[in-house]
């Protein structure tokens, strides 16, 4: 598997085998690099006694919505997010995700375990964010949160 380039991405777009909605030519950087944002909407994990991971996330999760004000994410603390962005990956297309560098240099780690996005995914990524560092760290819809990269599936 190779990366493949910001032109080929966009060629990619254009022939409909990847698509990223909304869609600015902007989001792309050198070598094809996606930055996705933060959506308004925010998982809170509810205090159970245990989390059954089988059962949908709203039994686990309680929903919320981020305002105008942000959301401070504690020290320690753990919640999911949304990309604002829909992301479509053709069958011959992954992607890789890692925390955008400023919130990673905040102490934040947005890309802990689903770094990948298999072929033929269809939707808005769910972003599992934890605070690993020493202070909150407040987090706004439309903020540069993750950055992906494509690989072509040989």
């Amino acid at each position: 598997m190779s990366v493949i380039s910001k032109q080929n991405v966009l060629d990619l777009i254009e022939l409909g085998r990847l698509n990223v909605d909304p869609f600015d030519r902007d989001m792309f950087g050198p070598g094809g690099i996606l930055t996705l944002t933060l959506s308004n909407r925010l998982y809170l994990p509810k205090h159970l006694p245990e989390i059954d991971p089988r059962k949908p996330l709203e039994e686990n999760f309680d929903s919320a919505e981020i305002g105008a004000d942000g959301y401070p994410l504690s020290p320690g603390a753990f919640a999911l997010f949304t990309t604002a962005e829909r992301l479509t990956l053709g069958f011959d297309v992954i992607c890789l995700l890692s925390t955008h560098p400023a919130l990673a240099k905040a102490g934040l780690d947005l890309a802990q375990t689903s770094t990948l996005v298999g072929p033929g995914s269809d939707r808005c990524l769910i972003i599992e964010s934890s605070n690993r560092g020493p202070s909150a760290v407040r987090l706004f819809a439309g903020m540069k949160a993750v950055k992906a990269v494509f690989m072509r599936v040989e």
